[in-house]
């Protein structure tokens, strides 16, 4: 069961303890204070999925997640460009590299690499993958319909505003708090 996604966050309970272990790190380097996921990181698979089929956790595995996500894509910023689409294909991407084409030359549906066996890793969202992926076209299509244009994120103390100019996503400001939650709004709640 740790392998598969569940509940509406559709993420993996192992996907759970790697993002625990992760602000694990970040706490003992000083860059978090505490880590918002502490409490599920030695939880079994049953558990765990427990927590994550119940929707009042949804918002934050989602919002842990894509601050992982987010931390990631900006290590790569001289490869792609951070933004709405580039987020949201990398939540759940669906164009992949098998892990032993270390040149990543040949771009795989995820899909495929499961049906074979093969084991792979997410294709970072460049513009050759960004253009594959049917999941990035559908992005693209509720970006322009203007569904999604600033979201709030709250992460454990952390809150931050990001703000959709262009195609590029903008953080507006940030604020310490308690309590973890996220809230996702669509302009026309704004």
């Amino acid at each position: 069961m740790g392998s598969r996604s569940l509940g509406y966050a559709q993420i993996k309970p192992d996907g759970v303890r790697n993002m625990a272990k992760e602000f694990d790190k970040e706490v003992a380097e000083g860059k978090r204070s505490p880590n918002p996921l502490h409490r599920f990181e030695k939880m079994n698979d049953d558990q765990l999925a427990k927590e994550l089929t119940n929707p009042a956790n949804a918002p934050l595995f989602v919002a842990a997640h894509m601050a992982i996500d987010l931390h990631t894509l900006n290590r790569h910023k001289d490869e792609l460009h951070v933004t709405l689409e580039a987020l949201g294909f990398f939540f759940n991407a669906d164009m992949v590299y098998a892990k032993s084409d270390e040149k990543h030359e040949h771009l795989l549906k995820r899909k495929e690499a499961e049906k074979e066996h093969i084991p792979y890793d997410p294709g970072l969202p460049t513009d050759t993958v960004l253009q594959r992926s049917e999941h990035a076209a559908n992005i693209r299509k509720w970006l322009k319909k203007g569904a999604l244009a600033l979201c709030k994120l709250r992460i454990c103390n952390l809150l931050e505003y990001h703000v959709l100019v262009g195609k590029k996503l903008h953080c507006i400001g940030a604020w310490h708090f308690s309590s973890p939650c996220c809230h996702f709004w669509t302009a026309s709640d704004t």
